[in-house]
């Protein structure tokens, strides 16, 4: 990473931090209809995916022409309630997948900015430890205790890695 383009070069601030938090509680409140599953429940579910959407969707048409074919306990009403709310989220989601993603990505980076100048710093302070700079080796030995370099942590797998030991044996 060339950290001399820095891409995120900014911050939310408090006030603007505070207020989004506040746009996403107040969005959260305003579906009453949310309903939390565990992952217990999620597993004995079958729902509606891109294979058998069609499907759902011509079920629903034809309960209703033809109720007399509904089981008893069963009510197509009930059924295209269902399946409208799921179309209505399914919209909701897709824009806030695209939202999240890009939330995602930004945090990802600004984590990669920072995680890289702090990389850089350690070196400089390692450098001038070892040149005996004076009040380097506290500096060092502070971060020396904090940094545990594993690239399978800092790194998505398969990326490269830039730094292939640890910087204290280099």
């Amino acid at each position: 990473m060339n950290y001399q383009n820095n891409r995120v070069h900014t911050t939310l601030g408090k006030e603007k931090l505070e207020a989004i938090l506040a746009q996403i509680r107040a969005l959260e409140e305003s579906f009453p209809q949310l309903t939390p599953l565990t992952s217990k429940e999620r597993a004995h579910m079958q729902t509606i995916s891109g294979s058998n959407k069609l499907f759902v969707e011509d079920a629903t048409e034809l309960m209703a022409g033809k109720p007399e074919l509904l089981p008893k306990f069963l009510e197509a009403k009930d059924v295209q309630l269902d399946y409208q709310l799921f179309q209505e989220l399914d919209q909701i989601c897709q824009a806030m997948e695209i939202l999240f993603s890009k939330i995602s990505d930004t945090r990802f980076l600004a984590g990669a900015e920072a995680f890289n100048g702090a990389l850089m710093f350690y070196q400089s302070v390692k450098f001038a430890t070892r040149a005996a700079v004076p009040g380097a080796k506290p500096v060092y030995e502070q971060l020396k205790g904090r940094f545990k370099f594993q690239a399978s942590n800092s790194k998505p797998s398969g990326a490269e890695t830039e730094f292939t030991e640890n910087p204290d044996l280099a």
